[in-house]
């Protein structure tokens, strides 16, 4: 069975059947599209748009109030490592912030990074670093008592499953760059592979695609300025 583009009407949040109407518009590949049984929307292309949801939101730079929730770990002694309360083991979100801000504790973005400036992590004394993959969060220096330290969180954003349910998080005007060419960017790099010269489709939606994250940030940031300035008075 062949997905088809629906003839419902944009609302002012595109829905996912939206959403995958966009980029079937965009790549034009059945092959991509096809349903299962049982299937109203096709499940490997609402992974795919899952998938640029929370990408987007990994992105540096975007920091998204409403995913923000407060975590708590406690050292050990000799692991350098422990558990995250509260997230799940496939947490994908990001650590904004860890311990006290005056401590100036810094966030490494992969654990080698973090082995290779403090091999063989098994240095004592007060946090000065740390990596966090899925709930598990690395840390060093390691604490000589078990101490309880609460740090800032960037949770995973929602995921969407049926062709009604709205694209979540990301601006209504950046939904179509961010979601529908960052899913074409993918599919076009594998449309294109073995193309010999440039991958013009994919080089253009993988543009759009950033496009739409640095406006993003620029949304994001003036938001956070408009915030910072406005103030009621009496």
């Amino acid at each position: 069975m062949t997905f088809l583009p629906s003839s419902q009407s944009r609302s002012e949040r595109m829905t996912l059947q939206e959403i995958l109407d966009e980029i079937y518009l965009l790549v034009k590949d059945d092959g991509f599209f096809t349903l299962e049984e049982g299937e109203t929307v096709p499940a490997a292309m609402v992974r795919r748009v899952n998938e640029a949801i929370a990408f987007a939101c990994a992105q540096p730079g975007i920091e998204i109030p409403s995913l923000k929730k407060m975590g708590q770990f406690t050292t050990d002694t000799i692991d350098p490592y422990a558990t995250v309360d509260g997230i799940s083991s496939n947490f994908a979100g990001r650590i904004l912030a860890v311990g006290n801000p005056d401590d100036k504790i810094k966030i490494y973005s992969s654990l080698e990074d973090l082995y290779t400036d403090y091999y063989p992590l098994t240095i004592a004394g007060d946090i000065e670093a740390v990596y966090i993959a899925g709930n598990v969060i690395w840390y060093q220096g390691i604490p000589t008592t078990p101490t309880d330290v609460l740090c800032i969180l960037q949770d995973d954003p929602p995921t969407v499953s049926s062709g009604t349910d709205d694209i979540p998080i990301i601006p209504e005007f950046l939904q179509r760059k961010i979601v529908a060419h960052g899913v074409a960017g993918w599919l076009y790099d594998v449309i294109e592979d073995g193309v010999d010269g440039n991958k013009n489709n994919t080089t253009n939606s993988k543009m759009e695609f950033a496009d739409g994250i640095q406006k993003w940030k620029e949304f994001l940031g003036s938001r956070r300025q408009h915030n910072k300035t406005s103030h009621w008075r009496c």
